[in-house]
């Protein structure tokens, strides 16, 4: 069974979807939509923008979820999931692209979601860290021994999670899992406490929106981050919506959830492959791929061949034979293979002549993985 999966806050790029926009006609209409449901050009920044453009939080979280929604809009019939699951932000991405949220509907949400979170961070300062190879229960303990607001907020593979609080509260709980035996107890770069009782002022401003959203049943189950289990209900959908920004993202737990429930191959609909390298450290018995733009060539791995993905993308066969190298929480930076690949491997260096030049490519060059990330705001 295929699962479908879409990233979060943290995946961005310059120039992201641009080659989307001009090579193909329903990516250019979509974007031009998004242009005019927002209020100003959003194609711009993601575009030609700045890295320090696209971390502003208005206009990341709708640049990350209209990559992912418009490459699934591209791929057309070819996009039948069995399931879909989406880490954060990305839980919007992929309602919208199984159907239970209009692309406006979508787009607005999250658009009311990252002006809710940014102004839930100016009213009360706030901050995040990774926990690198403590175990979960131990980082849950010593959150619930720290004085202040600092609780667990992205449990993203074995052996990294991230916690998420008031400034003194994530220092202390830091100093605290090094003198439990954590491998690295970092702080991180960014704006507030996502996932923590800190979003509670974003939490009630945007479950308003989600209320007055019509929500369908989707074509799949979706998993979603607050309990990790599949739904369909729109009602039991929405309730979700409107806890997960205070609820933490249970991408770990949702990964097995998917595979016990049939899940064999799972594909990364959007930019970066921070997702793939996640999935591949939770189990390494699945099949794991990328999709970000245009056609890639028709390789295989030197090793036994992998099934091809439907009609024009193929797995991350060179990925997932380095992934321990490339884990984001492999040595605390990224690796580098033993070998580089054959030249024909590159999706950025030969085109499989059966492709259209419209056609979504796959992403098979490894190393945009962060090292460590709160990954999925």
């Amino acid at each position: 069974m295929k699962a479908f999966v879409f990233p979060g806050q943290g995946a961005q790029f310059p120039g992201m979807g641009k080659d989307l926009y001009d090579s193909n006609p329903r990516a250019r209409e979509l974007f031009d939509q998004a242009n005019d449901i927002l209020g100003f050009r959003i194609t711009d920044l993601m575009f030609a923008g700045t890295d320090e453009d696209l971390r502003q939080t208005r206009v990341t979280q709708p640049a990350v979820f209209l990559h992912s929604v418009v490459l699934a809009a591209t791929l057309g019939a070819d996009f039948r999931p069995d399931m879909v699951a989406g880490h954060s932000l990305g839980e919007f991405s992929a309602l919208t692209a199984a159907g239970a949220l209009s692309f406006a509907d979508g787009l607005r949400l999250v658009s009311e979601r990252a002006q809710a979170m940014q102004h839930a961070c100016e009213l009360h300062p706030s901050t995040m860290a990774a926990i690198i190879a403590l175990p979960d229960e131990k980082v849950e303990e010593i959150c619930a021994a720290t004085p202040g607001i600092v609780v667990a907020a992205n449990y993203n593979c074995p052996g990294q999670i991230v916690i998420s609080g008031e400034i003194e509260a994530i220092s202390a709980a830091c100093e605290a899992a090094k003198a439990a035996g954590a491998k690295r107890a970092l702080p991180l770069k960014v704006g507030g406490a996502f996932h923590s009782p800190l979003m509670e002022p974003a939490r009630a401003r945007l479950a308003a929106a989600i209320e007055a959203t019509e929500i369908h049943t989707p074509i799949c189950p979706v998993y979603q981050n607050v309990d990790a289990l599949p739904h369909t209900s729109p009602a039991e959908i929405k309730a979700n919506l409107v806890a997960q920004l205070t609820a933490p993202v249970r991408w770990t737990q949702t990964v097995r959830n998917m595979i016990a429930d049939g899940a064999t191959e799972f594909v990364e609909l959007g930019p970066g492959k921070v997702l793939q390298g996640l999935v591949s450290k939770i189990s390494r018995d699945v099949a794991v791929a990328g999709l970000q733009s245009s056609p890639p060539p028709i390789t295989h791995c030197g090793q036994q061949p992998h099934r091809l993905l439907p009609a024009f993308f193929i797995l991350d066969c060179y990925l997932q034979s380095t992934i321990s190298a490339l884990s984001p929480i492999s040595s605390g930076h990224r690796g580098r293979p033993a070998t580089p690949p054959p030249q024909s491997a590159s999706a950025d260096t030969a085109t499989h002549p059966g492709n259209t030049p419209h056609t979504p490519r796959f992403s098979g060059k490894p190393g945009n993985a962060p090292a460590v990330s709160a990954y999925g705001c």
